[in-house]
């Protein structure tokens, strides 16, 4: 609930302060000018936590990016833009692997290998009210998660034995985002989002600094926390990705 009143504050601030900027908006936002585009890898040293309630009881995970980076198989992240004149999308997508062996004793010995991976996808259309020095936009769009793990006995009386665990859902969002020149190559950036659907409640938050390096690059540097509550399966799961963040920006 506080999460979502921050985000909800969030967003009024930044369309009051939106209005203030109207004037200068068309300007640089020509319809008739062709489509630009900026492909952004990034690496997000995000840390874990979540709260999972079930029939089965209640389970907390606190999870540092140090000990997650240990057992990560592949991972990938990064973000596409496009825009003409006023009006483009941006899609934003991550997924990371993560495989672990665990020795088991007591009821049940033997070795158990965790493949664990999570994914979420969004795409949202993206409308610029305001540009010049300080640009904003308002989006919407939708957002995909998956998630899915699997547990296998790989030595023991128990070798072969194997259990999945699968869950995808999508949720409708919208959010905004605000940029400020401070100088010729240095610019803050703001941005929200929120929404609901297969989740009660997810919403993500970003700030961040981006240096222009050239007409063609760009380096990001800032702080992302992202945040989904949902219920399904009789399972109750909320959980919070936080972190730092850099990405090289690509433009053409």
């Amino acid at each position: 609930m506080i999460g979502k009143k921050v985000v909800g504050a969030l967003i009024i601030v930044a369309l009051a302060v939106s209005g203030t900027a109207l004037p200068a908006r068309a300007q640089s936002g020509d319809a008739s000018a062709g489509w630009k585009f900026e492909l952004v890898p990034l690496f997000w040293a995000s840390g874990l936590k979540a709260d999972i309630t079930s029939d089965s009881g209640e389970q907390t995970i606190d999870v540092s990016f140090s000990d997650i980076l240990k057992d990560v198989h592949f991972g990938a992240m990064g973000t596409f833009e496009g825009r003409k004149g006023r009006w483009g999308f941006l899609f934003d997508g991550m997924y990371v692997d993560i495989r672990k062996s665990v020795p088991q004793s007591g009821a049940m010995p033997g070795d158990v290998d965790l493949k664990a991976s999570q994914s979420n996808f969004s795409l949202s259309g993206t409308l610029r009210l305001a540009d010049g020095r300080l640009a904003f936009d308002l989006l919407a769009g939708a957002r995909y998660s998956y998630m899915k793990n699997v547990l296998t006995v790989t030595s023991g009386p128990y070798a072969g034995l194997e259990n999945s665990i699968k869950d995808e859902w999508w949720d409708a969002i919208t959010g905004a985002r605000l940029t400020y020149m401070l100088a010729k190559a240095w610019r803050l950036i703001g941005y929200v989002d929120i929404g609901a659907g297969g989740s009660q409640l997810t919403w993500q938050a970003k700030g961040a600094v981006d240096w222009r390096l050239s007409r063609v690059l760009s380096l990001e540097v800032g702080y992302r926390h992202f945040y989904f509550d949902r219920f399904a399966n009789d399972t109750s799961t909320k959980m919070a990705k936080s972190g730092f963040y850099t990405g090289l920006g690509i433009r053409f």
